[in-house]
């Protein structure tokens, strides 16, 4: 069996693993939160205030950063990592090796507006090169 992941593999295979495993990525994700949303000591959903300016900083360079670079593995790792940033401060913040913190976890509007301009600044070209060889 050969390379999971080479040249002559084309385009087609290369974009079915990798929106594979971005789906994979976003169920697990979305199992942690409803996981964390059943626990007893969790008290339902808030909306908290914006992040600081730190955190907006960030995800701006997030966002400037998909807009500039080209290269699909690039655009699939800010993807990837911005994913794990919205879930580590939607689930409350937790310290190793806990998923959930049911004290802070709330809706951070934020936080899902930038998640969502990143991966759509990201993803949609990606795929794009992805699925016609475009890189």
């Amino acid at each position: 069996m050969g390379p999971l992941f080479s040249y002559a593999m084309g385009p087609q295979k290369t974009f079915l693993i990798f929106a594979s495993g971005l789906l994979f990525i976003i169920l697990i994700l979305v199992a942690i939160g409803v996981s964390g949303s059943l626990e007893a000591d969790f008290h339902g959903w808030t909306v908290c205030w914006f992040s600081g300016p730190f955190y907006q900083i960030s995800n701006f360079l997030f966002f400037y950063a998909g807009i500039l670079h080209d290269v699909a593995f690039i655009r699939s790792a800010v993807v990837v990592a911005n994913l794990f940033i919205a879930a580590f401060l939607l689930f409350g913040t937790p310290t190793w090796p806990a998923l959930w913190k049911s004290q802070l976890a709330c809706f951070r509007v934020d936080t899902v507006m930038w998640m969502v301009l990143c991966v759509f600044v990201n993803a949609v070209p990606m795929f794009r090169q992805l699925k016609f060889d475009d890189s």
